[in-house]
């Protein structure tokens, strides 16, 4: 998706998903309606990227992978 601005001055791109119009505010990432979520710059997120988190963001003791591996298996401790 390309987030373009309208005359009202909003961002606002087409979800790949359902075709309808999503409006961005500020520089976070936004979800559609149908639960298709985009970053900043329109790049298509994982559908379930906040009902997995990843724990390396909140823990520097735990890698990316490592914390992708733990969200992806469902493991809330190792």
């Amino acid at each position: 998706m390309r987030f373009e601005e309208n005359r009202d001055g909003d961002r606002v791109g087409t979800c790949d998903q359902c075709w309808r119009s999503v409006y961005r505010e500020g520089s976070s990432d936004v979800a559609c309606d149908c639960g298709a979520i985009y970053n900043a710059f329109g790049q298509r997120l994982r559908d379930d990227l906040y009902s997995r988190p990843n724990a390396s963001e909140w823990d520097d003791e735990i890698g990316d992978l490592e914390g992708y591996e733990r969200a992806m298996s469902r493991e809330e401790e190792w």
